[in-house]
């Protein structure tokens, strides 16, 4: 496996365990955990919107929150120039881009 990909070094094993460990963790505290939710079904070919979990009752007990977990390996030479708080942040921001239309109410 390619630790240091283009994209930041997303390692698709690693990201499985960390969401299975996350799901795991997330079980000791609260129910209704759902591994991989579909918040979007793909229409006409195009891919739909997945999380790595859903948790009922994280920050609202009527609600769900759903949680898409990122890999990055911040030693990748596509990330060199940047520092961890750039690489995080950009990061976060397209977690939100792609996740918060269909997350929030």
């Amino acid at each position: 496996m390619d630790l240091t990909c283009k994209k930041g070094g997303l390692v698709k094993q690693g990201h499985g365990s960390i969401r299975d460990e996350c799901g795991m963790m997330a079980s000791l505290a609260w129910t209704g955990i759902c591994k991989e939710p579909v918040l979007r079904h793909g229409i006409d070919g195009s891919p739909g919107l997945v999380a790595d979990l859903k948790v009922q009752g994280v920050w609202d007990g009527e609600r769900p929150a759903f949680f898409d977990n990122r890999v990055v390996n911040a030693d990748a030479a596509s990330y060199v120039s940047r520092d961890w708080p750039t690489i995080s942040q950009q990061a976060a921001n397209t977690k939100h881009a792609k996740y918060d239309r269909w997350c929030t109410a």
